[in-house]
């Protein structure tokens, strides 16, 4: 088990992880925290709004757009932020600020995810 699957794994049993840790939602677990692996610090719990913005800007591509369920990262985001946070005894107002860009970020991102939905029934 890599040090990234022990994360999501403990993830997935903290009090934020039930409801992710149904086994179609697990690639996107998976996708994400990968995702966040790639913050400058190499720790996938910690998140700043300038690591959120790049994994839901959907041109810089984080996120592969086959990952099943995409549409609900920033759902899963924010509860990764919670615990991630949590974990690392980061300043709340870290937490609410993160959490203030997956608000921000999630109509743009939702908007390209039915952009190329639509371009793929084409």
């Amino acid at each position: 088990m890599t040090r990234l699957d022990e994360v999501a794994e403990r993830f997935l049993a903290s009090p934020f992880g039930p409801a992710w840790s149904d086994d179609e939602l697990r690639p996107l677990v998976d996708e994400v925290v990968v995702a966040g692996s790639g913050n400058g610090v190499g720790d996938p719990l910690i998140w700043s709004p300038d690591n959120v913005r790049k994994v839901l800007n959907p041109r810089l591509r984080f996120l592969d757009s086959l990952t099943p369920s995409l549409d609900r990262a920033p759902e899963l985001l924010r509860d990764l932020i919670r615990y991630g946070h949590a974990e690392r005894r980061l300043r709340p107002e870290l937490t609410a600020a993160a959490l203030a860009a997956v608000d921000a970020a999630t109509g743009s991102f939702v908007a390209a995810l039915q952009e190329l939905e639509a371009d793929g029934d084409t």
